[in-house]
């Protein structure tokens, strides 16, 4: 299992995009509660600053470990497409690229540094350094 560890303040943010790859990814989560959560797939730098996700951290009270509300899942979702982070697949056939959106069928399964993410029709993690 690779650990993803972010210790520097406006580093980008990732994503896990679930695959099988043989490489489980975990990263520190949830603040204060310091959670480990992993998923098998490979990593995706983004352009976005684990800073504009703050607020995780100051409207949760340092705590955002047992999920997300709908509002926090709408201003990831804003922000994904502030900075028009898509998902890009080319072949010879065709062209696709899918919108970024948080998945709202694992919203109680998100945290603050952890939020599931849809990815066309794949599924994902966005995952950035933990704020506790």
């Amino acid at each position: 299992m690779i650990m993803f560890d972010c210790e520097n303040k406006n580093e980008d943010c990732r994503i896990i995009m679930k695959c099988s790859s043989g490489i489980h990814w975990s990263n520190q989560s949830g603040g204060h509660a310091c959670r480990h959560p992993k998923e098998e797939g490979v990593l995706i730098d983004t352009p976005i600053y684990e800073d504009e996700l703050e607020f995780f951290y100051s409207e949760h009270g340092g705590y955002c470990s047992d999920g997300i509300t709908e509002e926090d899942a709408n201003r990831v979702d804003k922000i994904l497409k502030e900075h028009s982070v898509i998902y890009h697949s080319n072949n010879v056939f065709k062209d696709n690229r899918f919108a970024l959106t948080v998945d709202r069928t694992r919203l109680k399964d998100s945290m603050e540094a952890w939020v599931y993410i849809n990815i066309g029709d794949k599924k994902g993690v966005l995952v950035w350094g933990n704020s506790d």
